[in-house]
Order: structure tokens, then C-alpha cells, then sequence
């Protein structure tokens, strides 16, 4: 069963989403330190996500509908900020490549737990797996071990993208293109938050 839900995990995570668009960003573009602590907040989303739906926080948003919306609303408009945020120096606002501040570890984390928090899809998304993969009758360590291999999962690959795309040689490409991969990175950003926020389930 925990290796079941572990690729399914694996496979929903292969799928792009905010949570990779935001610790690749953070690795590429400030540090490994803040990429790990990216990685780590992303991981920390799951584990609430994950806990809450254990508990049957999923099936309760999937149920009333106003706090599914209401969630849904907010996490789009914080993923257009951050979008809108990267994208803040294709139109020269922020200062030029070499001379960002550098974030703080707490920072990056936050970054990383909101991103993943945005999406009150998750807690469905894991109420279906549990009610899928889990006897309807488990005991609460078995649904304890379900939601440590998630968390677990998350953060280790997270924190693998943090590694690789923080490396030397990443960078200095990034910096060489930087305008044009914010840009980018800003639009598709963008893209999902507005895509979540006027999603009609």
C-alpha cells in the first residue's frame, strides 16, 4: 500500500506544477540554501495537505463549496503575485543580475509552503489517494506512515531539483538569460494562478 501511494505520488509530482516552478527559480536564482529551504516549505504544504486529508479535511472541502472556492481564489491570486514578482525584471525593476539581495532561509521556506498551500486541490487529490490505496478500516499508523511517505517523497525531490539547478554551471546560464527565463517562468506563474483562480470545478 505505502509503495502504491509512493508512485503515485511520484507520478503527480513528474508533472510540472507551481511547487517545481517555484524551488527551480529559487535554487536558480538565489542559492542552494534557498532552494533547500524552498524544497523544504513545499514539503511542509504536503504534510498539511496530506495530514488534513487523513483526517477528512479533503473530503470537508470537497463538500462546501465556499471554502473550496475561497481557497481556490486566494491561492490563484498568490501564485499571480509570485508570478508577477519574477517577472519584475524583464521590465528593469529590479536590480540587475549579480546584485539581488539574498533571501533568507524563512523566506524561502514561506515561499515554498504557500506555493504549495495555494492549491486546496491537494487535500482532494489525497483524500482520492487514501480512499483509494487505504483500507477503509486503517489504523491511524498506517494513514501516520501514508502522509511521512509523502512528505518524504516531496522533500527529496524538491530538494533534488534545488541541488541540481543550483549548481555553478546553472547559474551562469541563468544569469545569462535571466530576463528571458524570468519572463518566462513569470507568465507560466501567472498561467496557473489564473487558471486555479477561475477554474469552475
Amino acid at each position: 500500500m505505502l509503495i502504491e501511494i509512493f508512485l503515485v505520488h511520484v507520478a503527480a509530482m513528474a508533472s510540472p506544477g507551481p511547487n517545481v516552478l517555484v524551488v527551480i527559480r529559487t535554487a536558480i536564482a538565489e542559492s542552494r540554501r534557498a532552494g533547500l529551504f524552498c524544497a523544504a516549505g513545499v514539503a511542509t504544504g504536503g504534510a498539511i495537505w496530506a495530514g488534513g486529508a487523513a483526517l477528512g479535511l479533503g473530503l470537508v472541502i470537497a463538500n462546501l463549496p465556499i471554502a473550496y472556492d475561497a481557497l481556490r481564489v486566494l491561492g490563484g491570486l498568490y501564485l499571480v503575485y509570485l508570478g508577477v514578482r519574477t517577472a519584475r525584471s524583464v521590465a528593469g525593476w529590479e536590480a540587475p543580475p549579480g546584485v539581488q539581495p539574498r533571501a533568507s532561509g524563512r523566506r524561502a521556506w514561506r515561499r515554498g509552503l504557500l506555493t504549495n498551500l495555494s492549491n486546496p486541490k491537494a487535500a482532494v487529490f489525497f483524500t482520492s489517494v487514501f480512499a483509494t490505496l487505504l483500507p477503509a478500516d486503517s489504523s491511524l499508523a498506517l494513514r501516520i506512515a501514508a502522509v511521512a511517505v509523502i512528505v518524504v517523497d516531496a522533500l527529496l525531490w524538491h530538494a533534488l531539483l534545488a541541488i541540481v539547478l543550483s549548481s555553478p554551471p546553472a547559474q551562469a546560464r541563468y544569469l545569462r538569460a535571466r530576463r528571458r527565463i524570468d519572463g518566462v517562468a513569470g507568465v507560466v506563474m501567472i498561467a496557473f494562478g489564473l487558471r486555479l483562480a477561475t477554474d469552475l470545478r
